[in-house]
């Protein structure tokens, strides 16, 4: 049965499609794939779940209980299935091609062969079944979160918290920052993430397996997370800022910007707020 999936089908309106594939990925998702449908404003999302990890039944509850809480106004048609699907993960690297994620540094996939122009830098990517291209919204915040703050600060120390395909991290490398943790829960993840720092010859960085083990604080601390994988982690992400630390935080959308605000004030300063579709970042400055 090891290459059994559940494939699960769902036609969203498409200005919530980006937030409900995330979603997929934080449930275990193993790939996600969206089509155009036949049906003006909506788009196919197809999941593949691992069928050696997940129950049909509990699954599809799982799935629909996090979209209700995120998404309250929701009411998708959802259908599940399980088969052999040996091809799958191929699918989706046609739409996977070298871009720029910030100035100067282009991430590339690890199956073309790319050369930079003189003077720019690569990064080589596999994201396996990791969530992290790169070419979602989220991730690009956090980038150019980061961008930012490496022209303002000297070297700062940097923490990772679901790193996925350690994409973020290398970007933070190759900004010149040199003390660079990690923290991922999914096995998978790791494995991928560790494959890529290997790649990019920067194999010193490493992947905590919980956030509850990482025992200092840091200059700059990032977390690309849904908005309640957020909220959960509130005391632990505040715990390993450094007093006058930055939090950038995203994987959340306009209307959860006042969510994130309230859940981080007693401790936070707001610093910033950025955008991009339907997606925002919000930086904060760790009181003394």
């Amino acid at each position: 049965m090891n290459d059994m999936w559940h494939i699960i089908t769902t036609e969203v309106p498409t200005d919530h499609s980006e937030t409900i594939a995330q979603i997929m990925y934080e449930l275990g998702c193993n790939g996600c794939l969206e089509d155009k449908s036949e049906k003006e404003g909506i788009a196919k999302l197809t999941s593949y779940f691992d069928a050696n990890l997940f129950e049909k039944t509990p699954l599809m509850d799982d799935i629909r209980n996090v979209i209700s809480q995120q998404i309250p106004s929701s009411n998708l048609d959802m259908n599940i299935s399980t088969s052999s699907v040996a091809d799958w993960s191929k699918n989706w690297r046609q739409w996977f091609r070298p871009f720029e994620i910030v100035e100067d540094i282009t991430v590339a996939p690890s199956w073309e062969n790319f050369t930079p122009d003189e003077g720019k830098q690569v990064i080589t990517l596999d994201p396996g079944m990791a969530f992290g291209t790169g070419l979602h919204a989220t991730t690009m915040l956090c980038a150019k979160g980061i961008e930012k703050l490496s022209r303002t600060q000297i070297e700062p120390s940097l923490l990772d918290v679901g790193t996925g395909s350690g994409l973020l991290a290398i970007v933070a490398r190759k900004l010149g920052l040199k003390d660079i943790m990690t923290v991922e829960i999914d096995p998978e993840a790791i494995r991928v993430a560790k494959e890529n720092f290997s790649i990019n010859k920067t194999d010193d960085i490493e992947v905590a397996d919980s956030i509850s083990m990482i025992d200092r604080s840091f200059d700059v601390v990032v977390a690309n997370i849904l908005l309640l994988t957020l909220i959960k982690l509130k005391e632990d992400l505040i715990r390993v800022t450094k007093p006058q630390g930055i939090l950038i935080l995203s994987g959340i959308t306009h209307d959860q910007e006042s969510s994130i605000e309230e859940a981080f004030a007693g401790s936070m300063n707001l610093r910033d707020i950025n955008q991009l579709n339907e997606w925002s970042s919000i930086t904060f400055e760790k009181k003394r």
